[in-house]
């Protein structure tokens, strides 16, 4: 094989080549999407099957209308209307059905409950709520429907809380809010109603979140929202609630994400437009604003899309270069960098790359859920790995997600002996492109195909080869570079080189800063002459107990490699007869 073919492998076959590493997360966001034929305020919207139905409402007369949007189709369909035209109504779906409960309409304010069926596209009428009041909201917990909140003409304000049972028709009083107000959003996690703004008056709004447990029957309360604001709506997704829109005396476009598990609240991407007495459903884990009143009455349906992007982050079997040739069980690691958790499929293929490309094995993993921002390690069956050959070994999800460019991971695995495996330690200021022409290049040309290129590191966080590929060495070297606070090893790196040396492996270090630490150069850049402190490591594992250096006048460190000891001149730190010292300087 002549240099440059040779060349061409080392780049393109024995070392790692798809390192897809998770450089950016792409942002949620919202999309505009068909609006509802009919525009309006505080109308009512819920999912029945994957279809909202958006009703009622208010735009200078009250609203009856009753459409039905489908989000896979980003179409609209006219279904049987209210009887009445009415808006400012709590509105809940139990077993299909949907309750429409109090309001104010053609008929001033009332306490009614009607109930639409999905099905037959037919309404009937249930047990009237205790309490006449507009501007309620209500929650469904285990079949119950709960109606908080409201009022009359902004001056009667309640915190009234009342239960309805569907299959019973009747109503139970249950424990007041302790905050009475109209207006708010509100919410179901884990069987917990979460009551969150409102307003006490036309303008005294609140950012209070209290916290209703339907089985004990207590308020609680929890962390309040950024602003006091009313006539806002939520949403719940993979246990999140995200309050969006309302007013304060302008209208909002805020989207406000609460975690009830942490108490804590964050600021996620805004609607494209301000707007208050929106209507909300989630289908798909998206989130559907509808309707409102931004200056004007308005149909407008924006859809809220969260980040689901599951990324491969490591492969944790086989190493990267050279391994032992038998059994290796293959296993990398997954994280959840979006905001939404779902079941996924993790899928592993090996090619054995010696003379073309032979897959010689695959495997699938199903994972049923992964939290966010959590990792959890992927283990595939076992295979065999040859001697004298070349494999690929890929980990990668296949998802609709909103970033690709960590969904696969590859590394290349060498069963091959070689003489000297020369590692390329990114790590420090101003480390040249791969391969690094000060070393590797004319090593390769004293040594040929006897070298191995181990190009690794990118920052000082990530580590060198394993012990095991290191075994498969006659000798290492490894290049350094010039890394100023301290020497460039990770603790991974030093257990290995520990070990591997302890083992009887020959090793030399390279570069500019690696043998002593603490220095004040790295700092300020001062030109200056002393000894410097040796790192203990290196004391231990080669003997350096001390250095002498003195800085050359106008010296720009711009040569990769090049050793500044002067004085006591060290040109090669190795832990044995330094006589190969001219290989490194040919």
């Amino acid at each position: 094989m002549n240099k440059g073919n040779f060349l061409l492998v080392m780049l393109g076959v024995l070392f790692v080549l798809f390192i897809f590493s998770p450089m950016f997360i792409f942002a949620d966001y919202w999309v505009t999407k068909t609006y509802r034929p009919i525009t309006g305020m505080t109308p009512g919207a819920d999912t029945i099957d994957g279809i909202i139905y958006c009703m009622g409402g208010y735009r200078g007369v009250y609203v009856s209308e009753n459409d039905a949007y489908n989000p896979a189709t980003d179409t609209w369909t006219t279904k049987a209307p209210i009887p009445i035209g009415i808006y400012g109504f709590a509105m809940a779906t139990v077993n299909g059905k949907i309750y429409i409960i109090g309001g104010r309409g053609d008929n001033g304010h009332t306490d009614s409950t009607r109930i639409y069926d999905s099905v037959t596209d037919t309404w009937t009428v249930g047990a009237s709520m205790p309490t006449i009041r507009e501007n309620c909201k209500a929650a469904v917990v285990n079949g119950k429907i709960y109606v908080i909140g409201g009022d009359i003409n902004y001056s009667s304000v309640f915190s009234n809380n009342e239960m309805y049972d569907p299959i019973a028709d009747t109503w139970t009083i249950k424990t007041p809010m302790p905050t009475g107000r109209f207006g708010p959003a509100i919410a179901v996690v884990d069987d917990k109603i979460y009551v969150i703004g409102g307003a006490m008056g036309n303008t005294s709004y609140t950012n209070k979140n209290e916290i209703y447990d339907p089985t004990t029957d207590i308020w609680a309360t929890g962390d309040t929202i950024s602003k006091s604001k009313r006539n806002c709506s939520a949403g719940v997704v993979d246990g999140k609630i995200y309050v969006i829109g309302g007013w304060n005396g302008s209208n909002l476009s805020d989207n406000d994400m609460y975690n009830p598990i942490t108490d804590t609240w964050t600021p996620k991407t805004s609607m494209h437009i301000a707007r208050n007495g929106l209507a909300t459903a989630v289908v798909n884990n998206k989130i559907y604003a509808i309707g409102g009143y931004t200056g004007s009455y308005t149909g407008a349906c924006e859809e809220y899309n969260l980040v689901y992007d599951i990324g491969v982050i490591a492969i944790l079997y086989p190493d990267s270069g050279i391994v032992g040739a038998g059994y290796h069980h293959i296993s990398g690691m997954v994280k959840n960098f979006g905001e939404i958790s779902e079941s996924f499929k993790v899928f592993t293929t090996v090619f054995d790359t010696t003379n073309g490309w032979s897959q010689i094995f695959a495997d699938t993993v199903s994972v049923s859920s992964l939290a966010i921002q959590d990792s959890i390690v992927v283990d595939f069956d076992s295979v065999n790995f040859e001697e004298d050959k070349v494999y690929l070994t890929k980990i990668y999800v296949s998802l609709p997600d909103a970033n690709i460019t960590n969904d696969t991971m590859s590394v290349y695995s060498s069963t091959k002996h070689c003489k000297v495996m020369f590692v390329e330690d990114a790590e420090g200021y101003g480390a040249p492109y791969h391969p690094d022409s000060t070393w590797f290049i004319p090593l390769q040309n004293l040594l040929g195909d006897s070298i191995y290129w181990y190009g690794l590191t990118n920052d000082e966080y990530e580590n060198g080869p394993s012990l095991a590929a290191m075994q498969h060495a006659d000798l290492v070297i490894w290049n350094c570079y010039d890394y100023y606070n301290a020497a460039s090893f990770t603790d991974y790196d030093t257990t290995n080189i520990n070990d591997y040396i302890a083992g009887g492996g020959k090793i030399w270090l390279i570069g500019q800063d690696i043998v002593y630490s603490n220095t004040d150069k790295g700092k300020d850049k001062t030109r200056s002459r002393g000894t410097r402190t040796v790192w203990s490591w290196l004391t231990n594992n080669f003997g350096v107990d001390s250095v002498y250096e003195d800085y050359l006048e106008e010296y720009t460190m711009n040569i990769q490699g090049q050793n500044e000891i002067f004085g006591n001149i060290i040109h090669v730190v190795s832990d044995f007869d330094p006589g190969f010292d001219g290989y490194l300087y040919p």
